[in-house]
């Protein structure tokens, strides 16, 4: 019996024909049955797609999307052992990018998805409490408040489809200057309640962002833990000392000497790192998150867990 496989694709991307003759093409190479292929709904993000694409028993799934499809397959496929196969058609396209995915070349990504190695990644899950009652999701990426949280509020679909990431720098911008800040109740480990105030606050499943950024130096997609980092600047000129910070360890980040240098790096009371299995947030008012770059509402409490190495991708066999 051929194995199967099916496609769960964001029809709204470009370039959906010339990934389809690339799928058809190793399809045939590999003996696979023909590709079902499944679209994604407005509003839906890819969940039913992907919903109705295990009841198709496929041996392998590929998604065809930004990060924002692959979160929402990744929310129904983890823990079921079927592999995906990443095609990324988005903007940011981060989770590919951490998994030394060519995001740039798809005629590759189609070779890996096929021929790659399976690598089982960690998934982060929220659970949140707000205006808008209790909900859950899953992450594979990041999600943030503040600064993170405005960038996906406010950036305008239509600019960030134009434009790429430079459709950020106004939001980017209008938070910086604003320097809004909040203030939280962390449940630390061991109980204890540290109450703080602060601009942004990321909590990563990985660390790099587009263009290289390294924003959580030892962040790991498969060791069970979450990063956490916190940026409190005194006023708008300490995101300067932050930028330094965050662009030296960019720079140094494929170097043998990435620990040496960032441990010698000077301590800035505006930046913390902390890594830790579970994470515990209450908000003195609610606050916008996001995850991995969609914007998910306001949210007054959020405890956040890894579910380590819950969902199988596919990688390159290099």
């Amino acid at each position: 019996m051929k194995r199967r496989v099916v496609v769960v694709c964001n029809p709204t991307k470009k370039g959906i024909d010339a990934v389809r003759k690339q799928i058809d093409f190793y399809v045939d190479k590999h003996g696979y049955s023909k590709p079902t292929w499944i679209a994604t709904v407005a509003g839906d993000g890819g969940v039913a797609a992907t919903r109705r694409a295990l009841e198709k028993s496929p041996d392998l799934v590929l998604v065809v999307g930004g990060d924002g499809t692959v979160r929402a397959a990744a929310s129904v496929m983890h823990g079921t052992g079927v592999p995906i196969g990443i095609i990324p058609r988005g903007t940011g396209n981060l989770l590919a990018r951490n998994l030394d995915l060519p995001v740039n070349d798809m005629r590759a990504l189609v070779r890996i998805a096929f021929e790659g190695r399976d690598r089982n990644i960690d998934v982060a899950h929220a659970s949140t409490d707000g205006p808008m009652g209790p909900r859950s999701a899953i992450f594979m990426v990041m999600a943030g408040i503040g600064l993170d949280a405005a960038m996906a509020a406010e950036t305008n679909p239509r600019a960030k489809a134009r434009f790429g990431w430079l459709a950020y720098l106004r939001p980017i911008v209008k938070a910086t200057l604003k320097n809004d800040k909040s203030t939280v109740t962390v449940v630390l480990e061991d109980g204890r309640q540290d109450r703080r105030r602060q601009h942004t606050a990321i909590i990563g499943n990985c660390g790099t962002l587009a263009g290289g950024v390294l924003l959580m130096p030892w962040a790991k997609l498969d060791d069970g833990l979450l990063d956490v980092l916190a940026l409190d600047p005194k006023t708008v000129f300490g995101w300067t000392s932050i930028a330094q910070i965050i662009a030296i360890g960019s720079a140094v980040k494929k170097s043998p000497l990435k620990t040496k240098v960032i441990r010698a790096m000077p301590r800035l009371r505006s930046i913390r790192y902390r890594q830790t299995p579970r994470v515990e947030w209450r908000f003195d008012t609610p606050e916008m998150v996001q995850y991995d770059g969609d914007p998910f509402g306001e949210i007054s409490s959020a405890v956040v867990t890894v579910l380590n190495k819950a969902l199988c991708v596919r990688v390159s066999a290099e």
